[in-house]
Formats: C-alpha cells, structure tokens, sequence
C-alpha cells in the first residue's frame, strides 16, 4: 500500500523507478524491526529503571500503545532518510511528506480492518 504513494511523491522530482526502489527499500529495512525488534526494545525499556524515573505522565502509557506510536515515528523517521538518500533529488520536505502519510495511510488500513474485523 505504501509503495504507490511514494512514487507518487517522486514523480515530479525524479523517475518513478527510483522513488519505488526508494520506498521499496525504507519499506523492507523497517518493517521486520517494527515487527519483530521494536516490542522486545520497548518492553524492555518499559521495565528498566531508567524508565521508571520517567514523568508519570509517560510511565502510565501502557507498553502496547507506546511500541505503536513510538514504533511509527520511528519508521517514519528512518523512511524519510532512506527515501531522500535513495530517490535522488528530491527536497526533504517531500520525502518526510511521503514516508509520514504512506505510513498514515497503511496504519489507517490497518485499524480499519481490525475494527471491520477482517485483521487479527
């Protein structure tokens, strides 16, 4: 679901090939380690003590909702770079643009099947 809208977003500034290997590869670096890696990174911060001396207003976020928001901006940051390195020429603006709302669109799916109830 992501791939089109980053292509859609270098279109104007390169080929179109080159903004769909650029979001083709932010795509496959992040998701394995949002899935797999970032739940086990959060739960284990969320039980240090480190994280206990936090504000009580971050500590009473429950680890599930903080791997997911968390989790997001960080995808979204690390597609950003990615997408800018890799697309060629194209403004930052635009590449953080593309990687914010491509990821926006495919959670929105996301919580939209679950709550259709055709998504685990």
């Amino acid at each position: 679901m992501e791939l089109p809208i980053f292509v859609a977003f270098a279109r104007r500034h390169t080929r179109w090939w080159r903004g769909a290997l650029a979001g083709a590869a932010g795509t496959a670096l992040t998701h394995p380690v949002l899935w797999f890696g970032w739940p086990r990174v959060v739960h284990w911060a969320a039980d240090s003590e480190w994280w206990q001396g936090m504000p009580a207003l971050l500590t009473a976020v429950p680890p599930g909702d903080l791997t997911v928001w968390s989790g997001e901006l960080t995808v979204c940051a690390v597609e950003s770079v990615t997408f800018w390195l890799l697309a060629g020429r194209l403004p930052i603006r635009v590449a953080v643009a593309a990687a914010f709302i491509a990821n926006a669109a495919s959670f929105g799916l996301g919580q939209l099947l679950r709550a259709l109830g055709w998504w685990p």
